[in-house]
């Protein structure tokens, strides 16, 4: 006797029992989205009452965006920072060909397992502590072996740092340009290594950037030449514990980008 396999509805009522949590960033003008220096984030509301746009008014409105790839909650797709093979330039490979539109949607998602790094602290204004293979492995000892598959998610607790107005220059600006106080952690290239030969192919953080502030191009290169995918910027991680839910990335696609912002979902089962 055969078991029948579970219909849409099945699925979906059993989805419908989970708590999905949003671990995505909030865009807005007023909050520190981009990254220093590259385009601002802007929205103008298109409306109506905008007669300047609208040569009578209308029954709807809407916005326009400006915004850099790398906004917000976003993912580094390998040509971020990989250069065509053909190109000429460092680092140049195969993995320079891989823009945002072709990474397959279960390339973003998997079983959690989070790795809480908020005590790591770094030893001078400006830089970033690094995040080594010990740690994970301490991680492992606690809560199992990493496997193929498994989305690692380091929580700092930095997105606290991403606040409206003026506080919001210590999210990133503070430490990135003006080199003060000490940065997010990062992942070291040895870290990297190890997640790789685990089978781990996606990497996510609360923090800016997956890269130390001091010199963010070893991490990125060391992943995203291995075709690796980094999920950057989330919000609330902290509140997950370190197994038992799945993360999910769902970006905007976009022929032949860098990466692109998205929305990010922690589903934490019923029963967890």
């Amino acid at each position: 006797m055969t078991t029948p396999e579970p219909n849409g509805a099945q699925l979906w009522a059993a989805l419908q029992r989970a708590e999905w949590r949003d671990l995505t960033l909030t865009l807005s003008q007023r909050n520190p989205a981009y990254w220093p220096g590259h385009m601002p984030f802007q929205w103008q509301l298109w409306d109506w009452a905008t007669p300047k746009f609208l040569q009578k008014p209308g029954p709807y409105q809407t916005a326009w965006l400006t915004i850099d790839e790398h906004s917000g909650t976003h993912f580094d797709a390998p040509n971020h920072f990989i250069p065509a093979p053909d190109s000429g330039r460092e680092h140049a490979g195969p993995a320079g060909l891989i823009s945002g539109d072709q990474i397959a949607v279960d390339h973003l998602c998997g079983p959690a397992a989070l790795i809480d790094v908020a005590d790591i602290r770094a030893e001078g204004p400006g830089h970033s502590p690094m995040i080594e293979p010990a740690r994970v492995r301490e991680w492992e000892a606690a809560h199992g072996p990493l496997a193929a598959g498994d989305v690692v998610v380091f929580a700092s607790g930095w997105d606290r740092f991403y606040e409206a107005g003026e506080p919001g220059y210590r999210y990133a600006s503070e430490r990135v340009v003006d080199g003060e106080g000490p940065a997010w952690p990062a992942p070291s290239v040895d870290c990297i290594d190890y997640l790789y030969d685990a089978g781990v192919r996606c990497v996510a953080t609360d923090s800016p950037s997956m890269g130390p502030a001091q010199d963010g191009i070893p991490t990125h290169v060391a992943a995203l030449s291995r075709e690796m995918l980094f999920v950057e910027g989330l919000g609330s991680v902290h509140t997950l514990p370190p197994r038992g839910w799945f993360f999910l990335f769902l970006p905007i696609k976009v022929e032949g980008s860098t990466g692109s912002p998205g929305r990010a979902i922690g589903i934490v089962p019923a029963d967890r």
